[in-house]
This record gives structure tokens, C-alpha cells and sequence, in this order.
């Protein structure tokens, strides 16, 4: 018995001093630590084809909107930016020069949080997302998949590079191809509303430009996505594609978006009261045949980097002429009149001086035509004001085909200047405090 007491004894301090050992004991945890973490980096490209030296804005204080005074970037030859340590929030892009066709850009390229390509998909895809600054994953993700079902993209596609996605066989040109053609609709609305608003070529400004462009880009995906809307089919020559109407619908509803703005560069520059009076659906009647051919020209292309590229060239370039002939119609009082309060048939009239590409109108027979097919058309024309324009806009039109205005001038990235923009803040580093167990 004695014996059998010892060794119970023994193995009771000798369990006491195990559960010591491996922490089951009731002593005190260990201390907590701390770790040093970096802030993400939000990194990517700028993709229409790739865009260099655009000027790139981090959204850092995720108001929505990108300020000069927030972290800024150029982008690379291939259009990649990053921000290193700076945190997950959405980027902006405006300037540079598009290394596939050698014109500098116009307008305003944004995308979401997460970064990744920032292309004039992304930028419907910012718009889709409205007036929610600081969207939840699950909210982006939504919008991605909305744009890319009304657009017949693939799923998951509007979040890859559309230049390197033509290798790849799930995805194809089919993404490069949508994504030029939706950046030639959105700049040829921008520069038909500031030309059909009057405002002359050297009352242009960057800041102008940005803000019709992203009144175009709302009023693209409010098209789309309206109840009941149809799927559009950029890429397919169909006449069911639907092109003609989402165009139309597209640059009413410009107009409409830039109206309700109750300042802006384009009221400011814009004749006294010719905003405010632009008839939406006139307007957008006037321009869309020749909008809808320069879209689906681009949509067609030769399946390849070059070959969509070479197209967005050459539709880029048909509306140095088409915007100057907008220009004229807009700046001659009775026409603009006229266009503000024709009838459909006076309407098809007037866009009839409008062809679809330079080429096509670059001899004087067919301006001179167009132009007495409009005066035949127009009821109001025994007005002596009236007859004046018709006059003053036919003579413009025919020295304007005789001696075109210069296409945009063709850069390369070496001779482009680069943006001057502030050094970046050092990057963020959160310290994590990780509690002891017991």
C-alpha cells in the first residue's frame, strides 16, 4: 500500500508538470505581437490600344472624383501604371498618346477598385456604378457582369487586358474590338455635342472634353441597361444588332445629361442659350447614321492589335470633316434653328450632308448635292435668313472639302512630352496587433 501511495503521488506531480509544459495550465498567455503590413498596390494598364504618358489619378480620398492633388502616375509604353503601398481605390486616366494609332487621346478613362485594365469598358463600367464612390467587390463585380451580358462580351472578360486577351482563344479580338468601338462612340458624341452646341474648334479644352465625355459614358450605360433594353452586338455587320439605336438613344440622352448640368466648360464656351435650346432628339437624329458606320467600322476590324488599331485610325480621323460640317450647321443661326425644330423629314434632310467617312464627301458634287437636297427639303425655306445660311454654309462646306483641315497629328511616344506630376507619398504601412493564445 505504501508503495502504491509513492507512485500515485509521483504521477500526479509528474501530470501537473505536463500540463504545465504543453500551456493547459491556468499561468497567463503569451504577449501579443505586432506586424507590419503594407497597403495594397493598386497596378495595370491603360487599354485603348495601350496608352502612353496619360496622366493616371488614384481616387485616394474616394469622393468619385479624380483631383489633381491626389497621387498621380504617367503611364508606360504599354500603358502600365502602379501605386505602390497606396490602398485598393479607383483610378482615373486622361491624356496620353495611343501607341496603335499615334493620336493623342481624348477624354477620361476610369475603373474601379481592384485595378487591373483601365479601358472605355471600365469606364462604362464607373458609370454603371453611378453615385456609389466606394463600392463593395460584390457591387463591382455586378456592374462588370451587366455591361459585359448587355455588350455580348464573356463573363469575367471586362476584367483582363483586351490587347493580351486576343491570344487568348476564350476571349479573342471579340474584347478589343467592343472596347475600340465603344471609345470611338464615346468620342464621336463627345465631339458632335460640343460642335452642335456651337462651340468653336479653338474654344476646345481638355476640361470640356472630359466632361461630355462622361456625360456620354452615363448616357451609354443608362441605354444599355435600361428596363427592357436589348442586348447590343458591336461586333456583328447584322441589321438586327441594334448599333443605330443604342446610338441614338446614346446621344439624346448626352445631350440631356450635359442640359442639366447648370455649369459647365461647354455652357460656358457655347453661344449665348445654344445648349439649353439643342433639340436632344433632333440632334441625335442628325448625327446618328454617321456615328453608328465610324462604331461599327471600328467593331469589324481585322481581328488583330494592328488591325483594330488601323481601323480606330481611320475612323478617328473621318471626323475631323464630319465635326467641321457639324459645326457649320450649328453656327449658322436659322439652320440651327431649323435643326432644333425640324419635322423627321427636314431632319434627314440636313443629316444628309453627313457621310460616313472622309473619303466619302472629299469632292465638291457631293457636298453641293447634299446641300441642294437640304434646301429642296426644308419647308422654311422661303425664309431670307434661312436662304442666307443655306448659302453661307454651302460655300463653307465646298471650301472645307477643297482644303480639309489636317488630320490629328500623328506622335510617337518619343516625342510626346511627358506630364510633370508630384512624387508619390510614401507607401501606407499598417501595424496589425496579433493577441496571444492560451
Amino acid at each position: 500500500m505504501r508503495l502504491n501511495k509513492i507512485s500515485l503521488a509521483c504521477l500526479t506531480l509528474c501530470g501537473s508538470a505536463l500540463m504545465v509544459a504543453c500551456g493547459g495550465g491556468s499561468g497567463s498567455a503569451p504577449p501579443a505581437t505586432t506586424q507590419q503590413i503594407q497597403a495594397p498596390t493598386m497596378q495595370g494598364a491603360i487599354v485603348n490600344s495601350y496608352i502612353a504618358k496619360a496622366v493616371v489619378t488614384l481616387d485616394f480620398n474616394d469622393n468619385g472624383v479624380c483631383e489633381a492633388t491626389e497621387p498621380q502616375v504617367v503611364s508606360g509604353v504599354k500603358g502600365e501604371y502602379a501605386f505602390p503601398g497606396l490602398g485598393d481605390h479607383a483610378v482615373c486616366s486622361s491624356g496620353g498618346i495611343n501607341i496603335g494609332t499615334g493620336f493623342a487621346f481624348v477624354g477620361e478613362l476610369k475603373g474601379p477598385k481592384g485595378g487591373g485594365a483601365i479601358t472605355p469598358l471600365t469606364t462604362l463600367v464607373v458609370a454603371q456604378l453611378g453615385n456609389n464612390p466606394n463600392p463593395t467587390p460584390a457591387q463591382i463585380t455586378a456592374a462588370k457582369s451587366l455591361i459585359e451580358t448587355q455588350l455580348n462580351l464573356p463573363a469575367g472578360s471586362i476584367s483582363v487586358d483586351p490587347v493580351a486577351a486576343i491570344s487568348n482563344p476564350a476571349i479573342g479580338a471579340r474584347l478589343e474590338q467592343t472596347n475600340a468601338a465603344v471609345q470611338i462612340m464615346l468620342r464621336s458624341i463627345t465631339n458632335s455635342v460640343i460642335a452642335l452646341a456651337g462651340v468653336d474648334s479653338v474654344g476646345i479644352t481638355p476640361a470640356m472634353q472630359s466632361q461630355v465625355f462622361a456625360d456620354a459614358a452615363k448616357a451609354m450605360v443608362s441605354t444599355l441597361t435600361a428596363p427592357g433594353a436589348p442586348k447590343v452586338d458591336l461586333t456583328s455587320a447584322a441589321s438586327s444588332n441594334g448599333t443605330d439605336i443604342f446610338v441614338r438613344a446614346s446621344v439624346s440622352q448626352t445631350i440631356v445629361n450635359a442640359q442639366a448640368a447648370p455649369t459647365s466648360a461647354l455652357r460656358t464656351a457655347a453661344p449665348a442659350g445654344a445648349l439649353a435650346s439643342l433639340s436632344p432628339v433632333n440632334a441625335a437624329a442628325f448625327v446618328t447614321s454617321n456615328i453608328s458606320v465610324l462604331v461599327q467600322n471600328t467593331a469589324q476590324a481585322i481581328p488583330t492589335a494592328a488591325g483594330i488599331a488601323a481601323a480606330q485610325a481611320a475612323s478617328q480621323s473621318s471626323t475631323t470633316l464630319v465635326n467641321a460640317i457639324q459645326t457649320v450647321v450649328a453656327s449658322a443661326p436659322a439652320l440651327f434653328s431649323t435643326l432644333n425644330t425640324a419635322t423627321p423629314a427636314q431632319v434627314a434632310a440636313l443629316s444628309a450632308i453627313l457621310s460616313p467617312s472622309a473619303s466619302a464627301v472629299a469632292s465638291r458634287p457631293v457636298i453641293v448635292t447634299n446641300i441642294a437636297a437640304l434646301s429642296d427639303a426644308l419647308d422654311a425655306a422661303t425664309s431670307d435668313n434661312l436662304t442666307v445660311d443655306l448659302t453661307k454654309a454651302t460655300k463653307a462646306l465646298v471650301e472645307a472639302v477643297a482644303s480639309p483641315p489636317p488630320p490629328p497629328q500623328v506622335q510617337t511616344v518619343t516625342n510626346f512630352a511627358t506630364p510633370v506630376v508630384a512624387p508619390l507619398p510614401a507607401p501606407i504601412v499598417n501595424t496589425v496587433t496579433i493577441t496571444g493564445s492560451t
